[in-house]
């Protein structure tokens, strides 16, 4: 992975930590949330295809005891050279959409988002 990935591959566990915050991901969440994540990558930005592949990955796996915020939040901040004002917007956006996916924002979702947006 190159150090311009590493924003990507961090939204990516950002994301998923968002959407395990209120328990676990249901097999109807993680194909929803799979999907919001390749929309974005295939309208948004290439470089979001990183967020969906480590997002499939982690739902295949269930490496749930990688999946904190500051961890993504450390690979966000490793690439942060490459984070320009428009891609953190975009990146606020994503997570936006993660906590808002399926009803009921949960006071986790929404204080994981608050942070995020201080990115």
């Amino acid at each position: 992975m190159t150090l311009n990935e590493y924003p990507f591959y961090g939204l990516g566990i950002v994301a998923f930590s968002i959407a395990l915050s209120d328990g676990d991901i249901q097999q109807r969440e993680r194909r929803e949330l799979m999907h919001l994540i390749e929309d974005w990558s295939e309208r948004v930005d290439v470089g979001f295809k990183g967020a969906e592949v480590i997002f499939a990955l982690l739902t295949k796996t269930h490496k749930y005891d990688v999946l904190t915020y500051e961890k993504g939040m450390d690979y966000i901040r490793k690439g942060k050279e490459y984070l320009t004002p428009q891609l953190k917007e975009k990146f606020v956006f994503l997570v936006n959409d993660v906590a808002h996916s399926f009803p009921s924002v949960t006071d986790d979702e929404r204080a994981i988002v608050e942070r995020f947006k201080h990115l």
